[in-house]
């Protein structure tokens, strides 16, 4: 049996002379006032080339129903507009059942229908919105939500049923009703358009495929089952009409659902591999009652605690006045993306470690969770005396040697151009330096470069990048600038506190 014998295009015309019904089965329906119009509007409202029906079909050619756009195809388009479902379109996708609105009182019906007996009502002149006339009672989310409830399975009666499926062509989703042969009986639309192959398939089809086992003993039984059909995935809702020996179902698509599910179950496992990799501390917290909600293996180690111990702490029982810093953390967070700082925590052994920690605030599932990423101090400051080593900082005073601060600088820039944001370089030199140096010898002028670079460190901000220069010379990149003056401010700034006497020990 073809599968295009399965539906029929029906358009039912409502205007100032008649009513009646065009069968659609052309590529191309001009729709206007115009007597060359292969469709006819009577009415002195509708433009004279209102509109145009195109046939739409997929790659293969399978037809897909119709499309209805505002106007003719050389792009003019009508005085009046289009209404589909009492909303103003310029193109619309045809679903059956729309209603379209051409102006003054005519009016168009579009519908799909697969059962030859409704098209023969069709061409006796019934009307068609007593065929069908309870869009609504097939209502997808209604019928879902009665046939989820496992309760609800075993009291479905066979009249509720015969009631949810007796306008099943209005349905969007595919109804297909076999006997306990298995010989098909019934496809709606969507059935027909969503399983082309169906009918070559028979019993072979993963819709139908073992529905027809045992049914003398599972008269009026209804069970749901998930099918996979190449990369798609239906949740099929099987009922077994022990009257008539038949065996109808429901099918959703949950491909999109389901893959949405798996990426975001791929996505969270991956950030749980990352997390447990990292040589980074990292615990999650709840906001509100303080627990630890997860760990990971380095701040595990970090404290001496397996995993099934620190998942039993709260925030109280690994930071020095926990509770305190918690309400501390959610004041501050509520204007910031982040905070950073020092702190220290306890050990499973009773001892402290001084810690950096880099906090964030994440909301998930509806409760407010505080993210915690810590790294050992004492760690940090081996790895800094190794870069020091490695000679990326200057030996005498610790700040970034000019290679590290041209490195800096050119990142600093280029955001500050994409941002445009203001930024500024200062250069300060200890002028003397040679001359203590011949006076008093290099350990004395040591001791003023170090003094030197101490207090530029205290009079910047956190945020600002300090190098050494040379060997008398010192580089400031100033960095998130409001107004142009500022720079001349912290300059001013800086040369006061800078020009004040230094006490050397001798």
């Amino acid at each position: 049996m073809s599968n295009q014998s399965q539906f029929r295009h029906i358009l039912v015309i409502e205007d100032e002379k008649s009513r009646r019904i065009v069968t659609l089965e052309e590529n191309i329906y001009p729709i206007g006032r115009d007597s060359n119009n292969a469709i006819i509007i009577y009415d002195r409202l509708v433009s004279r080339y209102h509109a145009t029906l195109l046939q739409n079909k997929d790659e293969n050619n399978h037809d897909l129903g119709y499309k209805i756009i505002d106007g003719d195809l050389k792009g003019n388009i009508s005085t009046n507009g289009l209404v589909i479902n009492g909303k103003p379109s310029l193109s619309h996708d045809l679903k059956h059942g729309d209603l379209i609105k051409f102006g003054g009182k005519s009016r168009a019906l579009y519908y799909i229908v697969s059962d030859p007996a409704d098209l023969s009502l069709f061409k006796q002149g019934e009307n068609p919105e007593q065929i069908f006339r309870a869009k609504s009672i097939l209502n997808t989310d209604e019928l879902k939500t009665t046939l989820k409830s496992s309760k609800d399975l075993d009291r479905l009666s066979q009249e509720e049923l015969v009631r949810l499926a007796s306008f099943p062509e209005l349905s969007p989703n595919p109804i297909i009703e076999i006997d306990w042969a298995g010989t098909i009986t019934y496809l709606n639309p969507s059935a027909s358009i969503k399983f082309k192959d169906i009918y070559q398939a028979k019993l072979k089809h993963p819709i139908i495929a073992g529905l027809t086992v045992n049914c003398q003993n599972k008269n009026g039984s209804l069970f749901v089952r998930e099918v996979k059909i190449g990369a798609e995935i239906f949740e099929q809702y099987v009922h077994y009409l022990s009257d008539s020996n038949l065996i109808r179902s429901y099918i959703f698509d949950f491909t999109k659902r389901k893959q949405t599910e798996a990426a975001l179950r791929e996505s969270e496992e991956l950030y749980r591999t990352i997390i447990r990799q990292s040589s980074e501390g990292v615990f999650l917290v709840e906001a509100k009652t303080n627990k630890i909600l997860e760990a990971n293996n380095a701040y595990c180690t970090l404290l001496g605690y397996n995993q099934s111990e620190i998942l039993g702490l709260t925030l109280n029982d690994v930071a020095i006045a926990g509770e305190i810093i918690a309400q501390d953390i959610q004041w501050q967070l509520t204007d910031k993306l982040d905070l950073q700082g020092e702190a220290q925590h306890r050990k499973k052994d009773g001892s402290l470690i001084n810690v950096k920690v880099n906090v964030s605030r994440i909301v998930s599932s509806g409760k407010e969770i505080l993210c915690f990423s810590v790294k050992d101090i004492n760690n940090l400051l081996n790895t800094e005396t190794k870069l020091n080593t490695q000679g990326f900082y200057d030996p005498l005073t610790g700040l970034y040697n000019p290679m590290i601060f041209k490195e800096q600088l050119t990142a600093i820039l280029a955001n500050a151009q994409n941002n445009e944001n203001i930024v500024a370089v200062m250069f300060l030199d200890i002028e003397q330096l040679d001359n203590i140096k011949n006076e008093q010898g290099d350990i004395i002028a040591s001791q003023v470069v170090q003094t030197f670079a101490e207090r530029l460190k205290f009079y910047l901000r956190s945020n600002d990048i300090l190098a050494r220069w040379s060997e008398n010379e010192f580089a400031v990149l100033v960095t998130q600038i409001l107004a142009v003056k500022d720079i001349a401010k912290l300059a001013q700034r800086l040369i006061e506190n800078l020009v004040q006497p230094i006490e050397i020990e001798k």
